[in-house]
């Protein structure tokens, strides 16, 4: 559909060019998006049923992570330790599976159970 689209897209004026060319970035960016939530929630999902609780946060960005990968997803997940190693087990299939789509994933912590409270 997308080289469909640029096809058709190469044969209008220099001008309209430009605004199509715009337009269909913003539809492959949108479509791209969505997808990657898509997988996201789901593994989000996998991973959550060997957890007590699992939240979804806010992503951080490489001034926080020190990485120049940016980040898609930030899980965190309060895992029993009979629980620990098959949980990093299955971060290491997501990441063996994804890796050449380039996906990368990174278990941390332990850290404080404080990410599950809430304030009210």
């Amino acid at each position: 559909m997308i080289e469909a689209q640029r096809a058709e897209i190469s044969k209008l004026q220099k001008g309209r060019q430009f605004f199509e060319k715009k337009k269909l970035e913003k539809l492959v960016n949108l479509q791209l998006e969505e997808e990657k939530n898509k997988v996201s929630e789901q593994i989000h999902s996998d991973l959550a049923e060997l957890a007590l609780k699992a939240n979804v946060k806010r992503t951080w960005n490489s001034q926080v992570t020190g990485r120049r990968e940016q980040m898609a997803w930030n899980g965190v997940y309060l895992v029993t330790k009979s629980q620990v190693e098959p949980f990093r087990e299955k971060i290491q299939q997501y990441h063996n599976l994804m890796q050449e789509k380039g996906w990368l994933f990174m278990a941390t912590g332990p850290w404080p159970a404080y990410h599950f409270s809430s304030v009210s």
